[in-house]
């Protein structure tokens, strides 16, 4: 808050002393004081109102100043009260802290009521998926062991259906990265691979054929969760492949490329290409 702003907030203030000083002139002159009491009287009272202003603009300053830094410094994820360094020493300062206070007691029980619900919803997800998995490996089984056109083109949705129940368990899950993360050391050709054979029948049914360059290295990645990227990138490129061209000329190619951007780091770059009509906008 600068000195102007300041004032602004005092136009009554300000305006009074004013008011104040153009009647006590009248009534010295009125009087018939000489002007030299009359001027030294107002300036008085212009100087004194002044120096008063000037000494609660600093000190709401130095208030001001201090929650502007703590605002500043907060980090994005702390409640706002308790990191709030500037001690009120006004009944207006008071009154605006209590609010902030107020404000962050409101601000952290929705968040725990947020988190509650969340993690209830992630534990019943996750359960569902588990559960709902026994009756689809059972279907699976039973296609299996029933060999047909009818079954097979049965076990194809079957395998669909396993795929959106993965996707939603991933989804669910991604609310809790920070609990469902776990980075280790991975090669990225057999996370490839593994994607690759876990969409194989729906890459086949549509006719994509797979084309690997340049993936023997090292990363660092959570497998499952490169795997899942992978695998919802491979579903797309069956889904959306071109009808205009022969089955075998529709492919997918998945390179990689590793560069050194400083003294023992390295970015590796995996790139997912596909010549299908990509995702329409209504999709």
């Amino acid at each position: 808050m600068n000195f102007f702003i300041y004032l602004k907030n005092r136009t009554i203030a300000i305006l009074a002393i004013l008011a104040m000083s153009i009647a006590l002139f009248a009534t010295l002159y009125i009087a018939g004081v000489t002007p030299f009491i009359i001027w030294y009287s107002i300036c008085l009272i212009v100087i004194v109102a002044f120096v008063g202003l000037i000494a609660d603009y600093l000190h709401r300053f130095g208030f001001y100043k201090r929650l502007s830094q703590d605002l500043k410094a907060m980090d994005v994820h702390a409640f706002l009260a308790p990191s709030i360094s500037a001690v009120p020493t006004t009944y207006e300062e008071q009154l605006f802290y209590e609010a902030l206070k107020a404000m962050s007691k409101s601000m952290a029980d929705r968040l725990a009521k947020n988190r509650a619900a969340s993690r209830e919803y992630r534990e019943y997800i996750e359960m569902w998926v588990h559960e709902i998995k026994t009756p689809i490996s059972a279907a699976h089984l039973i296609a299996q062991n029933n060999p047909g056109q009818a079954t097979d083109a049965m076990d194809l949705q079957l395998s669909k259906v396993e795929s959106l129940v993965e996707q939603a368990l991933f989804y669910a899950r991604g609310a809790a990265l920070d609990r469902d993360f776990s980075i280790r050391s991975v090669r990225l050709e057999s996370v490839v691979r593994a994607a690759l054979r876990a969409n194989a029948r729906a890459l086949i049914d549509a006719g994509v054929a797979p084309h690997l360059e340049h993936l023997a290295y090292c990363v660092k990645a959570d497998p499952k969760w490169l795997e899942f990227i992978l695998s919802q990138l491979l579903i797309n490129a069956a889904k959306y492949r071109r009808e205009d061209i022969a089955p075998g000329e529709a492919e997918v190619k998945i390179s990689a490329d590793q560069k050194e951007v400083s003294a023992g780091t390295y970015v590796t770059s995996l790139t997912v290409f596909d010549n299908g009509i990509g995702i329409p906008a209504q999709d």
